[in-house]
């Protein structure tokens, strides 16, 4: 793969595993509702066009991430869907 597409997949992979990690790792000082604002903040975002003030946390991989999307035309839909299949994961989920 050539390296322009490595590194955009890699910032990709890390905006994915940033989100997730949020609800599934979050550092012990974190609440519920912590983790659901910062989820809001990256969705809120995104849908705000990747201003590059107020970037969410962390802003090396927000400003990482404003680049892949415009370069490589990434629609933004599909990573607040990405941020609200994670947040899914905050309530409890009973299975049948």
């Amino acid at each position: 793969m050539p390296r322009g597409d490595r590194e955009a997949v890699a910032v990709l992979y890390a905006f994915c595993r940033t989100v997730d990690d949020l609800v599934d790792e979050p550092s012990p000082d974190m609440s519920r509702a912590a983790v659901a604002a910062s989820l809001a903040a990256w969705r809120g975002w995104l849908e705000r066009g990747l201003p590059p003030r107020a970037a969410p946390h962390p802003p090396e991989l927000a400003a990482a991430l404003r680049e892949v999307v415009r370069e490589r035309a990434v629609p933004t839909r599909y990573l607040c869907a990405l941020i609200d299949g994670v947040a899914s994961d905050l309530e409890p989920v009973r299975v049948p």
